[in-house]
């Protein structure tokens, strides 16, 4: 399974919740400069080491994972902001079917931090997207 198209079809399924509302995305390991503006996301993507779906040599490959997306708000100003923000991802993402080229991602539920804290002169409100992602075709 290409984790590339796994990551794809994360970000693009992201870009979907984030382009409508106008919430900039830090991706990860890209370059972003927030230049005050806020709210907006950064993101990173933590994945398991791929296996088998199921017995047998052509069994389909599975990663579990998640995709960590960090909610940003200007510090200071209380929780609100992040927590709507929260609640849509989860409103967006929560346990759904995300189809990618050669994969399918099966969103198994969101989860949230217990609180955030704070950066600089930021607030940040960890959210977990959990997955698990499938070959979407067989070996062989």
């Amino acid at each position: 399974m290409s984790r590339e198209a796994l990551r794809a079809a994360l970000e693009s399924e992201l870009r979907a919740f984030s382009t409508p509302r106008a919430l900039p995305v830090a991706g990860e390991n890209r370059t972003f400069h927030p230049n005050g503006h806020h709210p907006y996301l950064e993101t990173s993507i933590i994945v398991s080491d791929e296996g088998a779906a199921a017995l047998g040599e052509n069994a389909a490959s599975k990663i579990d994972g998640f995709m960590q997306v960090d909610v940003v708000t200007e510090a200071g100003k209380g929780p609100g902001e992040a927590d709507r923000i929260k609640d849509a991802l989860n409103m967006h993402f929560g346990r759904r079917r995300i189809e990618g080229d050669g994969v399918t991602i099966i969103v198994s539920g969101v989860r949230t931090a217990p609180s955030g804290y704070a950066r600089a002169a930021e607030y940040i409100l960890p959210v977990d997207i959990r997955f698990t992602a499938y070959a979407t075709f067989q070996r062989g």
